[in-house]
């Protein structure tokens, strides 16, 4: 995240709540077809994208969400979001900067 949009305590702890709760608790199981689908212009372009299924996700599809219900992320269907269109998402609305390098932050 971008230096801004840093999370706070409260947020990192219901980051925590939502990733253990829902998706660990939950089992919630990868979705290959959905992972697929993501990466096809053609339903970016149609109305055919499916629906989002919080029981099933692929990877961007899970940080997706999770960054919309953080407030990081303007609200979308996080199906919609392959790893590549994600990230452009991030770095258009500010939410993700590039980092140029590495160093240790003191608290």
């Amino acid at each position: 995240l971008s230096p801004i949009e840093k999370l706070s305590q409260s947020e990192t702890e219901l980051l925590t709540t939502i990733l253990v709760r829902h998706f660990i608790g939950q089992r919630v199981t990868y979705d290959l077809g959905g992972a697929l689908v993501s990466g096809s212009r053609l339903f970016k372009r149609t109305r055919l994208l499916p629906q989002a299924d919080l029981n099933e996700l692929f990877c961007s599809e899970l940080v997706a969400a999770v960054c919309m219900r953080l407030g990081r992320m303007n609200r979308a269907n996080p199906s919609r979001f392959n790893p590549a269109c994600l990230l452009r998402e991030l770095v258009r609305q500010g939410t993700f900067q590039f980092c140029h390098s590495f160093t240790k932050e003191t608290h």
